[in-house]
C-alpha cells in the first residue's frame, strides 16, 4: 500500500518478477473509487545457462557396432529452471569408439538438443558420449556376447523387382571378439514378401512356423509346415560364431502379387534380440499398360495372365497335312525373363514329355506340335518356374493355340490362366527332384469341378461338335491322373433336363456329341432336334479337377470352338512336377 504525494502520485516500493519466464502483471486501485484500477505488465526473460540435464538416451544397451535405439538428448535451463532456446550444444565421443552424426546441435524452443545418431564402437563394452554446454556425460554399453551385422547384400533375379520376382539376401554377422559367441539372427518380412529358403555354413536356419531349412554344414533341408507356407514371414538363424570369425546367412524371398509398384518392401532384423540392419527392396516393374492389373484371385479363365497355363488340346500328325497345332506362349513381363516348364500330356496313355523354355521380357514363342510331339493328341500345361526349376508366383504368362483335326474340327483357343496368389508361394526345395503345386485358393487358383457347354447345335445341321475333357492332376514325373466318373445334365431350349453319366478311365476324354455321347434318355437328337439348340453341364463325381473345350466341325460351316466355362471349383487338386533347372 502507498499514499499519494503532493502531486497525487503513489509509487510501489519494489516489484520482483516470478521465476517462470513470461508476462507478469501488477494492478493499482483506490478504495471507494469505482473503476479506478490500472494494470502494469512486465516480461520475464530466460536467464543465462545454468543447468544441463539428460532428457533421453542414457544407459542404453545395444549390439556393439550398432546405433543406439534412442538418440541422446539434453535440456538446457537457466537458474530458475526455465528452458533456454538457441543454445549451442556439442556432442562428442569420450570413450568406446563408434561414430556420431549431427554432433553440433542448437536447443529448440523447449530448450532441448538431440544428437543426430550415435553408433557404438565395434568392441563390446562401455561407450561414453558427452554433451557440452555446462558439462554432462552420457553412458551406453555395447553388450558382451553379441555380434554386429553389416548391411545385407540383396541379389535379384532379373533387371527389376516385381510381383513374382525372387531375391537372394545375404546377411553377414561378424564376431570381433576372440571368444566363440552364441548368437541369433531373425529377419521379419513385410506382407509383400515370402521366405522361400535359407542356408548357412553352420548353425540352423528356419523359415515360417514349423519349416526347418538348412541344418549344419550348408545342408539344405525343408520340413513342410502343417499350415503351409502362408506364415513364411520370418527367417531365423542360431549358432555359435568362432572368435574373430563370421557367418553368411543366405535366404531367398519372393515378392507377392499384392506388392505395389514403387513401394519399398523392407526386411527388419534383430541380432541376439537387439535391433539389426534393415534391407529394403524397391518394387519397380513398370505395368504392362495403362489401367489396373487384373485381380489375381478368381476363376481360371482365358482372359487373364497366369503363373500356370492350361492349353486344353493339341494334336499333330507326322505328316502335318492331316492334323497339327500351332502353340504360342508369351511373357508379358516388361522387365524380367520368364522360365517356363512345359508338359505335353498324351491324352490316351497319360505319358508326359516336357521341356523348359526361357522367354526374355516381352518375348513370345510359337511352335508346331508336330515339331515337338508328332503323332500325339493331348493337352499342355505350362508352369512359371525360377532358374532352379521351382515354381514361382509370376502372373505374366499368356498363350493360345490353333488346333486342326483330321476330322475337320478347327478352333483357335486361348490358354486358361491360373493365378499364383498372394497368401503363399509354392512349396519347393531346389535340391529336390519334385515339387507339388496346390490349387487350393491359397497358393494357386482353385481348379474347375463343374463345366458347361453353353450352346449345343442340332446334329441335323451337319455339325458334330467334338467335346474334350481333361483331368488336371497327378504326378507328371510318372503320368497324369485319369478321369473318374462324370455326371451331368443335357438341357433342351425349353429348360427340360436329361441326366447322363460318363466313365473316364483316361486323362483326356474325347468324343463327338451324338446319341451315344452322352447317352441320355431320350437320345441327343430327340432332346435337340432340327432347328433347336440346347446346353449341358457336367461335373466330376469324385471331386477331381477338370477342364475342357468344345470344337465345331469346320465342314459344317460353323468352325471354331471355346473353352468350357467354369461353374464350380475344387480346392483339392494338386500337381506334382519335376524340378528341372533352366538350361
Amino acid at each position: 500500500s502507498a499514499i499519494t504525494n503532493g502531486s497525487g502520485i503513489a509509487t510501489v516500493g519494489s516489484w520482483a518478477l516470478g521465476t517462470a519466464a513470461g508476462v507478469n502483471t501488477l494492478t493499482a486501485s483506490v478504495v471507494g473509487l469505482s473503476g479506478s484500477s490500472v494494470t502494469f505488465t512486465a516480461t520475464g526473460t530466460v536467464g543465462a545457462v545454468a543447468q544441463l540435464a539428460i532428457v533421453a538416451g542414457n544407459e542404453q544397451t545395444t549390439s556393439a557396432g550398432a546405433p543406439v535405439p534412442v538418440a541422446p538428448s539434453v535440456l538446457v535451463r537457466d537458474a530458475q529452471n526455465n528452458p533456454v532456446p538457441g543454445v549451442p550444444v556439442t556432442f562428442a565421443i569420450a570413450s568406446g569408439g563408434g561414430s556420431l552424426s549431427g554432433a553440433s546441435q542448437v536447443t529448440n524452443s523447449s530448450g532441448i538438443a538431440t544428437v543426430g545418431s550415435w553408433t557404438l564402437g565395434t568392441v563390446a563394452g562401455p561407450n561414453v558420449l558427452t554433451a557440452t554446454t555446462a558439462g554432462v556425460a552420457f553412458t551406453a554399453v555395447g553388450t558382451p556376447g553379441t555380434v554386429p551385422g553389416v548391411p545385407a547384400v540383396a541379389t535379384q533375379e532379373g533387371a527389376e523387382i516385381g510381383p513374382g520376382s525372387t531375391v537372394t539376401i545375404t546377411q553377414t554377422l561378424a564376431n570381433p571378439t576372440a571368444t566363440p559367441t552364441a548368437s541369433t539372427y531373425q529377419a521379419t518380412l513385410p506382407n509383400g514378401l515370402f521366405a522361400l529358403s535359407c542356408t548357412a555354413p553352420f548353425g540352423t536356419c528356419a523359415i515360417g512356423a514349423g519349416s526347418l531349412i538348412g541344418s549344419g554344414e550348408g545342408e539344405l533341408q525343408r520340413v513342410a509346415a502343417t499350415t503351409g507356407l502362408a506364415g513364411n514371414r520370418t527367417v531365423a538363424w542360431a549358432g555359435t560364431i568362432p572368435g574373430g570369425g563370421s557367418v553368411a546367412i543366405t535366404y531367398q524371398v519372393q515378392v507377392g502379387v499384392q506388392a505395389s509398384n514403387g513401394v519399398q518392401q523392407c526386411v527388419t532384423s534383430t541380432i541376439s534380440g537387439l535391433p539389426g540392419p534393415q534391407t529394403c527392396l524397391a518394387v519397380n516393374i513398370p505395368p504392362s499398360g495403362p489401367g489396373n492389373l487384373p485381380i489375381a484371385a478368381g476363376l481360371p479363365n482365358s482372359q487373364k495372365p497366369g503363373s500356370v497355363l492350361i492349353f486344353n488340346v493339341y494334336t499333330s500328325s507326322v505328316s502335318r497335312s492331316q492334323s497339327d497345332s500351332q502353340i504360342s506362349l508369351t511373357n508379358t513381363n516388361p522387365a524380367n525373363p520368364a522360365y517356363v516348364h512345359i508338359f505335353f500330356v498324351d491324352g490316351s496313355s497319360c505319358a508326359v514329355a516336357d521341356r523348359v523354355v526361357t522367354l526374355t521380357a516381352n518375348q513370345t514363342v510359337t511352335f508346331l506340335a508336330s515339331d515337338f510331339d508328332p503323332g500325339v493328341t493331348g493337352y499342355l500345361i505350362a508352369v512359371a518356374v525360377d532358374r532352379n526349376g521351382c515354381p514361382v508366383i509370376g502372373n505374366y504368362l499368356v498363350g493360345g493355340s490353333v488346333v486342326r483335326f483330321e476330322s475337320g474340327h478347327l478352333a483357335s483357343l486361348s490358354a486358361i490362366g491360373i493365378s499364383g496368389l498372394v497368401q503363399s508361394p509354392p512349396l519347393c526345395n531346389p535340391n529336390a527332384t519334385t515339387t507339388t503345386l496346390a490349387f487350393n485358393g491359397v497358393a494357386y487358383d482353385e481348379l474347375p469341378r463343374t463345366l458347361t457347354a453353353y450352346t449345343l447345335p442340332s446334329l441335323a445341321n451337319g455339325n458334330s461338335p467334338l467335346l474334350i475333357v481333361n483331368r488336371i492332376g497327378g504326378d507328371l514325373t510318372t503320368g497324369a491322373a485319369t478321369i473318374g466318373g462324370l455326371a451331368g445334365l443335357l438341357f433342351d431350349d425349353s429348360e427340360a433336363a436329361r441326366s447322363f453319366s460318363i466313365n473316364g478311365g483316361t486323362c483326356q476324354l474325347r468324343g463327338l456329341l451324338g446319341n451315344n455321347f452322352p447317352r441320355t434318355v431320350p437320345r441327343y437328337t430327340t432332346v435337340i432336334p432340327a432347328g433347336r439348340t440346347g446346353w449341358m453341364k457336367f461335373w466330376s463325381v469324385e471331386d477331381e479337377a477338370i477342364s475342357g473345350v468344345l470344337i465345331n466341325e469346320a465342314l459344317s460351316g460353323l468352325s471354331g470352338g471355346y473353352n468350357l466355362p467354369v461353374l464350380t471349383t475344387t480346392s483339392s487338386a494338386t500337381l506334382t512336377i519335376p524340378v528341372v533347372p533352366a538350361g
